[in-house]
């Protein structure tokens, strides 16, 4: 016996098929991206509903609306930066693309932030100051939110805690390859 589900387009699907779905949509996403989601799919075939559940995360990692796009991009990659160096970095980085973030702002950002404007480096420094556990965190928050506003705080924040999550995943599930040369796909 087959379980069947009512769809998001109202109409009635059985479990393999919504499997089958998914899949389709990770195949997609490599696609578009240039990026090996071969742990999305062991997850999706070993425990679909722990996918499902991953898979709902995903929009809150990406959440953009009050935060400009650059200083997201920058809280983003520097902390893919921090937590992989290789493919979720990469990643992050053509997305930034994607956006419109300029190259030199990518490329400032991978260098540790100088050149940035000041604001935009003070996100990365607080990336950096995170990490570590630095005490100057209370500051840059104060003046980060200066700069952007709180709600673009609170979205660049949200992007700074998901990028630990991906590389942390595929790690356990023992799909990271370690680093790679971070390319700058214009």
């Amino acid at each position: 016996m087959t379980t069947q589900t009512l769809s998001r387009t109202g109409t009635t699907e059985t479990k393999n098929e919504r499997q089958l779905a998914r899949l389709r949509d990770i195949e997609a996403f490599e696609q578009r991206y240039d990026y090996d989601a071969s742990y999305m799919k062991h997850m999706l075939a070993q425990n679909p509903e722990a996918f499902e559940t991953f898979n709902n995360f995903i929009p809150m990692a990406s959440h953009r609306k009050h935060a400009p796009v650059d200083a997201f991009y920058v809280a983003r990659i520097a902390a893919f930066q921090r937590n992989d160096c290789g493919a979720c970095l990469q990643l992050a980085i053509r997305r930034a693309r994607e956006e419109g973030v300029p190259v030199e702002i990518i490329r400032q950002t991978l260098d540790g932030g100088a050149g940035l404007p000041e604001p935009l480096a003070r996100v990365r420094r607080m990336v950096d100051a995170m990490a570590e556990n630095a005490p100057e965190t209370d500051e840059l928050r104060t003046a980060i939110c200066a700069d952007f506003s709180e709600p673009a705080w609170v979205e660049m924040a949200v992007a700074i805690a998901a990028a630990a999550v991906f590389p942390t995943v595929k790690k356990a599930l023992g799909f990271f390859l370690g680093c790679e040369r971070v390319r700058l796909d214009v």
